[in-house]
C-alpha cells in the first residue's frame, strides 16, 4: 500500500492526476485495508542517525523512544486538506499570472499566539529584536489581467489581524501562490500554529511551549528551537529539525525522510514514515 500511495502522489506532482482523483484512489486503498493497531518498536542505542554528532544522543535522554507505522491522523490531515481545496492542481497550471508584493506591518505588538493558515506558497517565520510584526509577501495571482486587479484580489482574500495577543494571517484563495516571510518579536510564545496545503514551512530561533507545523505537500525545515512540544506533519516531503531543544517531539511523513540533527533534552520522541 505504501508504494501505491507514493505512485499516486507522484502522479499528482507531475500534473497527470487531479487531487480529486488521487483522493478517490486513496479512499479505495483505505477501504481495502483492514484496521490494525500500529506496531510500536522500542529502540535501544543501536539506532543510527545520519547526523555526525549522534554521540550526543544517549539512551538515558529518552523516557519513551519509539517509531510508529503511519498513523491515521496524517491521512486525516491530508484528507481534510484535499476536501478544503479539492479541485486544486499542485502544478499550478492556471495560465498566466501577475506578480505583486505587499507588506503587512503592525508596531508595538505584544503576542502570545501565532496562527498561520495558507493554501499555497511558503511560510518562513523569523523572530527579530523589534517589537513590530512584519509580513513580507511575494504573490503570484492567477486568473487576473493586471497588477491592479491582482492586488485587489490579494487584499480581499488576505487576513491579517492582531487581537487578544494573537497574530492571525490567512490566505485561502487557491488561485494564488504566496511566499510569506513573517517577522515576529523575539519572545516566548504560548503556541504557534502553521498550516499549508501546498508549500514549505521554515522556522528558526523560536521559543514556544506548543508548536504545530503541518503541510500536505512540501518540506518542513526547523532550527534553533526551544520547544515544549512540537508536532510536525507532511504527506509529501522531508522533515528536517536541527540544533534544537525539544521536550516532546512527534514527526510524521508519508513520502519523505525525517532528519534530526543535534537535538537535546528530549523526553518523548515519536517518528512515523512510510519510506
Amino acid at each position: 500500500m505504501k508504494e501505491e500511495r507514493k505512485r499516486i502522489l507522484k502522479l499528482v506532482e507531475e500534473g497527470k492526476m487531479t487531487v480529486d482523483e488521487a483522493l478517490f484512489l486513496i479512499e479505495k486503498l483505505e477501504q481495502g485495508k483492514t484496521q490494525r493497531q500500529a506496531n510500536t518498536a522500542y529502540l535501544t542505542t543501536d539506532v543510527k542517525f545520519e547526523e555526525a554528532k549522534k554521540e550526543e544522543f544517549k539512551k538515558e535522554d529518552f523516557n519513551t523512544y519509539k517509531f510508529n507505522s503511519m498513523k491515521d491522523k496524517v491521512l486525516d490531515f491530508v484528507d481534510s486538506a484535499f476536501k478544503k481545496i479539492k479541485d486544486f492542481d499542485l502544478d499550478l497550471n492556471f495560465g498566466q499570472s501577475v506578480d505583486i508584493s505587499h507588506i503587512f506591518q503592525r508596531g508595538d505588538a505584544y503576542l502570545n499566539h501565532v496562527d498561520i493558515d495558507m493554501a499555497n506558497g511558503s511560510v518562513k517565520v523569523v523572530p527579530w529584536e523589534q517589537k513590530d510584526v512584519r509580513i513580507e509577501c511575494s504573490a503570484k495571482v492567477y486568473r487576473v489581467e493586471n497588477q491592479d486587479e491582482a492586488r485587489k484580489k490579494f487584499l480581499e482574500d488576505a487576513i491579517f489581524t492582531i487581537e487578544n495577543q494573537k497574530l492571525r494571517f490567512s490566505v485561502q484563495q487557491k488561485w494564488m501562490k504566496v511566499d510569506a516571510v513573517i517577522h515576529i518579536p523575539k519572545e516566548e510564545y504560548e503556541n504557534v500554529r502553521i498550516r499549508l496545503f501546498n508549500g514549505s514551512i521554515e522556522g528558526e530561533n523560536l521559543t514556544v511551549k506548543d508548536c504545530r507545523a503541518k503541510t500536505a505537500n512540501g518540506k518542513v525545515l526547523l532550527g534553533n528551537l526551544e520547544c515544549g512540544k512540537l508536532e510536525t506533519e507532511t504527506a509529501n516531503g522531508t522533515i528536517n529539525i536541527s540544533r534544537s531543544a525539544i521536550k516532546d517531539l512527534e514527526a510524521e511523513t508519508i513520502n519523505g525522510a525525517i532528519k534530526l540533527m543535534a537535538l537535546l533534552t528530549m523526553s518523548t520522541f515519536n517518528l512515523s514514515t512510510e519510506t
